[in-house]
């Protein structure tokens, strides 16, 4: 396979704002097309990419993962010059597949994967080598029950503290369509505790037990959110959203009717750390517009009046279109939209930056022209005809994944300076607030000289673990953090309207 690596290393101020391009590396094919880029970050900074190419139209994927160090540099230690294929790691002469990918708490790479008709966990080194402490082999089949699973569909795995939680549809030997969440650790172990020793059966009642399916996982604020579609014919299609306790596996039963909330005629696009939900669309206003339209829903299903414009924020511009959006959570509250952004002249990659009340933050981006005029409130990416690959936050950074369509074909990663206080949604930040000490094995004590009330601690992609409020104000509040995994996180304190953000290492 050809490939033709291109690096550029940039550092450009974008107009109005603190965000810069850090760098950006496209690996360019020949081959057929591409797919499935994803990028993580470990807590030194490393970047890995992961993706698929086909050599031949509906020909078999080949997955490779790719690792730069934090300044873009390839690290070539790392494969074969910082490149290494992953289908010749997994067992069997069928069809081969990596889905999703996650760093573990000691810094391994943990795959999900599939060969021929059968899924399994592949662990690697830092070093690409496989890390045999898993299996023997570095690889380990899960999911073996024959009498049960079939065939496999559309898995997908997101990692939270020592669990990863799976989820993925499955056709039985009576050719029933249904869908389950499993937990395992890093060893690809079931965790027992978790639902039916480790899994958990999606059910949406009697009318949907010879087909139902999961569109989507969600982790938020210490709950675990499935997004489900069932089937009764072939003109009933009902969505469901389902609450769980991630430790027992058991529905939220205070949410929606015994966990489960109907959301038809809408597939939730994110769920912030509130609960409130998210549901983002393009819509078609004429032949050459689209334009992008966000409703965020409260969690009993209702339209919620505060954000936006009674509930809904619609993006209308001179732009021909805005189209296939990822959104993620950050730990101010505010979300990033990663989108296909079409202008009259352009067609690229780039990255929104919405408030939580649902309005852009016109302080950000701007280095987009269209027309003369600078696109407030987006930051376009070096990458032309793209659609958004994947969105990972760091400390003071963000890098995203992009897939060019037109040829040549190819992969983009890049890196995107840019800090917390300057994306704040709100300009009045608390008087510096220390924490003592960082980095921390077991406690922390926050110390402020403004009074504050309440202090939450994100981890690096926004999720909010930890909560602690006081309805009187504190100058010091003691947390114990002796069950995070080691790693970075980012503590908030707030008081009535002001909040501070900073990052805190757990050793």
């Amino acid at each position: 396979m050809k490939r033709i690596i291109t690096s550029i290393l940039l550092v450009i101020s974008a107009i109005a704002s603190s965000q810069t391009l850090s760098w950006n590396i496209a690996d360019s094919f020949d081959n057929f097309s591409y797919s499935a880029a994803v990028c993580r970050i470990d807590s030194n900074d490393n970047i890995y990419t992961k993706y698929s190419t086909t050599l031949v139209q509906y020909g078999d994927a080949l997955g490779y993962i790719e690792k730069y160090n934090a300044g873009g540099t390839r690290d070539t230690s790392f494969g074969t010059n910082g490149v290494l294929a992953l289908n010749p790691l997994l067992p069997g002469s069928g069809s081969k597949y990596v889905y999703s990918f996650e760093i573990t708490n000691d810094q391994k790479l943990l795959f999900l994967a599939k060969s021929g008709s059968l899924l399994y966990f592949l662990r690697l080194n830092t070093d690409g080598t496989l890390d045999t402490t898993l299996n023997g082999t570095g690889v380990k089949q899960i999911l073996t029950d024959t009498n049960r699973y079939y065939e496999h569909f559309s898995p997908s795995m997101i990692k939270e503290g020592n669990n990863y939680f799976m989820s993925h549809n499955f056709d039985t030997i009576l050719n029933q369509r249904l869908a389950e969440v499993h937990c395992f650790d890093d060893s690809a172990n079931l965790v027992t505790t978790f639902a039916n020793q480790g899994h958990f059966l999606v059910n949406y009642g009697a009318l949907y037990t010879s087909y139902c399916s999961i569109r989507s996982i969600f982790y938020t604020n210490n709950s675990l959110y499935i997004s489900g579609t069932g089937y009764v014919n072939s003109t009933t299609n009902d969505r469901y959203l389902t609450k769980l306790n991630p430790t027992t596996g058991q529905p939220d039963t205070n949410f929606g009717t015994n966990g489960q909330l109907l959301f038809n005629d809408r597939i939730p696009s994110l769920i912030q750390a509130d609960g409130k939900i998210i549901y983002i669309r393009s819509v078609d206003i004429s032949p050459a517009q689209q334009d992008l339209q966000a409703t965020r829903y409260l969690a009993d299903g209702t339209v919620d009046s505060t954000f936006a414009n009674n509930g809904t924020m619609t993006v209308a511009a001179a732009w021909t279109s805005s189209s296939y959006v990822k959104p993620y959570n950050l730990p101010n509250g505010d979300i990033l939209l990663h989108y296909r952004l079409t202008l009259f002249a352009s067609d690229k990659d780039a990255v929104m930056y919405v408030t939580n009340a649902g309005v852009k933050n016109t302080s950000f981006g701007g280095n987009v022209i269209d027309n003369g005029n600078p696109v407030l409130g987006s930051f376009g990416l070096p990458t032309y005809k793209a659609n958004p690959g994947n969105l990972s936050l760091g400390t003071n950074y963000f890098v995203t994944t992009s897939e060019r369509q037109a040829l040549p074909q190819s992969i983009t990663t890049t890196k995107i300076n840019y800090t917390f206080q300057t994306l704040s949604s709100n300009d009045n930040n608390l008087s510096g607030f220390k924490i003592l000490p960082n980095p921390s094995d077991s406690e922390i004590n926050i110390v402020s000289s403004e009074a504050f009330t309440t202090v939450q601690i994100y981890n690096i992609e926004g999720r909010l673990l930890q909560t602690s409020v006081t309805t009187n104000p504190m100058l010091e509040k003691r947390l114990d953090i002796s069950s995070l995994s080691k790693g970075v996180y980012i503590v908030e304190v707030q008081s009535e309207n002001k909040r501070e953000i900073q990052k805190l290492i757990k050793n």
